[in-house]
């Protein structure tokens, strides 16, 4: 398992020829399996904007989390690499993928507690979401994600950080890099969508059993 920085001077180029906007990523950490890309954290500057998701994902929530108020810190980035390192522990044996999942990661002020992470599906030629996220397509079928996943992190709680990820943190808050590995979960797929009906939707049941049904937009 390795990662490695490396400096970008240059925007990144807009994806397929879909219309987006592509924020500028001050560093990049690469998280690989073995030799096998994992992951690459995109870390913004502040000030800097997290790339538009398709147009149904865009709202004022996601206007209001998306750019950068501070710069992540060392600690938040080990961190970060040591919870993409546990995901990429577990996935590389089973993944296909020849390029890393793009995550894009902003810091927020105290006004926004905790972290939270999103990613996207991918649109086909008629502009229609498919039926997996961009990541989890990326994993198990090669198809580049369209739209990088995003990973918030706010200043609101109480983080502790720990050495290495099998030890609990010193002093009493809560624990960073269990927080992020939860976050890479969602962005993963392992998450909960009103607005899009994926495939891990129907694996979703209500304490009575009854089977999760979209909502019709």
């Amino acid at each position: 398992m390795t990662w490695q920085r490396t400096a970008l001077s240059v925007a990144v180029s807009m994806l397929c020829t879909l219309p987006q906007q592509q924020a500028v990523a001050s560093s990049s950490y690469f998280i690989n399996y073995q030799n096998k890309p994992m992951f690459e954290l995109q870390i913004l500057n502040a000030g800097e904007t997290l790339q538009d998701p398709p147009d149904i994902f865009m709202d004022e929530e996601f206007e209001s989390l998306s750019t950068a108020k501070r710069n992540i810190t060392e600690q938040e980035i080990n961190s970060l690499l040591q919870a993409g390192s546990l995901w990429a522990e577990i996935l590389g044996p089973g993944t296909i993928n020849t390029t890393p999942v793009k995550v894009q990661v902003v810091g927020l002020g105290e006004d926004c507690e905790n972290a939270s992470a999103i990613s996207f599906p991918n649109l086909n030629a008629a502009g229609d979401f498919e039926k997996v996220l961009g990541p989890t397509g990326q994993f198990t079928m090669n198809e580049p994600a369209q739209f990088p996943a995003n990973v918030v992190i706010g200043k609101g709680l109480n983080f502790s950080y720990p050495s290495n990820w099998y030890t609990l943190p010193d002093g009493g808050g809560f624990d960073f890099v269990a927080t992020v590995a939860h976050e890479f979960g969602h962005l993963l797929g392992i998450s909960f969508f009103e607005k899009c009906d994926f495939s891990f939707n129907s694996f979703l049941y209500d304490n009575r059993g009854v089977q999760y049904t979209p909502k019709k937009y």
